[in-house]
């Protein structure tokens, strides 16, 4: 059954983000990591960031309740880029310095 091969793969990858998660206390999986097991979890990462990036492209469906799992162990939507400051943290300055 699609759905539920679809699920089951999908709940492998989580089960991998969580793993890593714990272990280093963050989500920012490189594009090459390749967990012990030898889940490539680093490019599935970046199928989920795709797939709620480019709802519209990607052939992966990323329910909202998907998308809660990942907000709870860290995830970063946004590539993370130091020369360029997440739209996030650019909002936080902003209303710290207006705040302040």
């Amino acid at each position: 059954y699609w759905g539920n091969r679809n699920d089951r793969q999908w709940n492998e990858g989580y089960q991998e983000a969580k793993r890593y998660f714990e272990a280093q206390g963050d989500l920012n999986v490189p594009i090459n990591y390749v967990s012990p097991d030898g889940y490539a979890l680093g490019k599935w990462v970046k199928r989920q960031r795709y797939a709620r990036l480019n709802p519209e492209k990607s052939g992966a469906v990323l329910t909202e309740e998907r998308i809660a799992k990942l907000d709870e162990i860290g995830m970063r939507w946004e590539k993370s880029n130091p020369k360029h400051p997440s739209r996030q943290a650019v909002q936080a300055e902003t209303v710290t310095a207006k705040a302040g």
